[in-house]
């Protein structure tokens, strides 16, 4: 139906009839080509990328107006409907090239409304801006955070044209409310979970999230205000169908354990996060016993200073210390084993020598280990052996990339926090197939 004339702002239809579609700066004399009834010569136009917005949907009619080629109401979805003139629409193609052109402007005979032809698949619905350049923000966006101002600087900076940080905002903005679910993944059936609270004004609010720990790749994210057992049940059986469901990864919160079951997977249980629990319950312990210490140097020498009470206590912290991690070294090697089988030979094993390890520890694994020690050591199991791993460290590395502590405490809004994390989220996906294919 039409060809392109390379050198001027014209297009050829049929009956080699050349028009005029909007205003034009020549590349090569260097001025503007504008018509009569066109006189702003502030956004030159090139007709070389009018291609682009010219697909089998659209047409030039003989006043150089674009028309689509099925109009309807786009309120109703009528098509009955009489031609109303032409509207002038500013666009900005992916270089940041301005054009002019004439858009069609219609009335709707059922319900009065007007409507004027839209190009929805590369502009969104009163957008200036090609789906393109907002693809351009994410981008940015994906090497680490910036202000929406600053974003809008970088745009001045490439491209050449002014865009605010509004604009920059909505152009961030893809997934409609703050779910998202990688829909292009092949699903391993192993999986990590967790999640990572956000505070926001005063209020906390959460990020749920799916990771593929085969595939290396997130499978979804929420942005919830409650953490509750129903919420994380309702998020991950939306998410992974039953097919999909074959064993997962948690830290150690009690509730997980029965929607676990509920959905089917085997429930591995973080062995970092048991070392950190190990960690954290040992702290006030050794304070105690150290205190015990203090008390006992007071009454065997009572004119003892108090700078060498200080250094007591702190050669005694040190000794405790050493001895737990001398311990916490030898309970460790539990998760090296090569099998579960070897695994309960060495759980035997550490039994046997429990009387010989530090007081607090001995009391530790009889009361919070040993008699849930499976839950553990479900990596080792035949079926997932080589596929689950015994902690949640990608899914925890993945955290830091997408949402670090300090960006934490920037964002004001849910929406905004979640339009960040699906940029950077971008990224990542972007990163680990370019691994996958080198």
């Amino acid at each position: 139906m039409k060809t392109e004339n390379k050198c001027l702002p014209y297009l050829s239809l049929v009956g080699k009839t050349y028009i005029f579609v909007g205003a034009f700066k020549d590349p090569v004399r260097k001025g503007y080509l504008v018509e009569k009834d066109f006189d702003e010569k502030s956004c030159p136009q090139l007709i070389l990328p009018i291609e682009s917005i010219l697909d089998e949907n659209y047409f030039v009619n003989s006043q150089g107006i674009v028309e689509e080629r099925n109009p309807y109401c786009k309120h109703c979805g009528s098509k009955k409907f009489s031609r109303k003139g032409f509207n002038w629409k500013l666009l900005y193609l992916e270089d940041g090239t301005p054009i002019r052109i004439k858009v069609k402007r219609y009335k709707c005979k059922k319900c009065k409304k007007k409507f004027q032809v839209e190009f929805t698949e590369y502009w969104g619905k009163f957008c200036n801006y090609s789906n393109k350049i907002k693809n351009k923000a994410r981008t940015l966006l994906q090497h680490g955070w910036k202000s929406l101002r600053n974003l809008g600087n970088d745009f001045k900076t490439l491209l050449n044209f002014n865009i605010s940080h509004e604009s920059v905002r909505k152009a961030l903005k893809k997934e409609k409310g703050l779910y998202w679910l990688n829909e292009e993944l092949e699903l391993s059936g192993y999986y990590g979970y967790d999640s990572q609270w956000i505070r926001i004004e005063g209020k906390w609010i959460y990020r749920l999230e799916l990771f593929d720990i085969i595939n290396n790749m997130p499978v979804a994210c929420l942005i919830s205000k409650e953490e509750t057992s129903k919420i994380v049940y309702d998020f991950i059986d939306m998410s992974i169908p039953l097919k999909h469901r074959k064993a997962i990864i948690t830290d150690l919160k009690e509730d997980y354990e029965q929607v676990m079951r509920k959905l089917k997977f085997s429930h591995q249980h973080c062995t970092f996060h048991l070392i950190k629990n190990m960690t954290t319950n040992f702290k006030p312990k050794i304070t105690e016993e150290i205190d015990k210490y203090e008390v006992e140097l007071r009454i065997n020498d009572p004119e003892i200073s108090e700078s060498r009470i200080k250094k007591m206590r702190k050669k005694k912290k040190e000794e405790i210390n050493d001895e737990i991690k001398i311990y916490m070294e030898l309970f460790y090697q539990l998760f090296n084993q090569q099998s579960f089988d070897k695994a309960k030979k060495y759980i035997e094993l550490l039994k046997y020598e429990l009387k010989n390890f530090p007081k607090m520890m001995q009391e530790y694994l009889n009361d919070n280990f040993f008699p849930v020690y499976r839950k553990y050591l479900i990596f080792l199991e035949k079926d997932h052996i080589g596929k689950l791993e015994s902690t949640n460290n990608k899914l925890e590395n993945y955290f830091g990339n997408t949402l670090d502590k300090h960006t934490k405490r920037i964002y004001r809004t849910p929406e905004g926090i979640f339009d960040y994390i699906m940029a950077r989220k971008d990224g990542w996906i972007e990163n680990q197939k370019k691994v996958l294919t080198n």
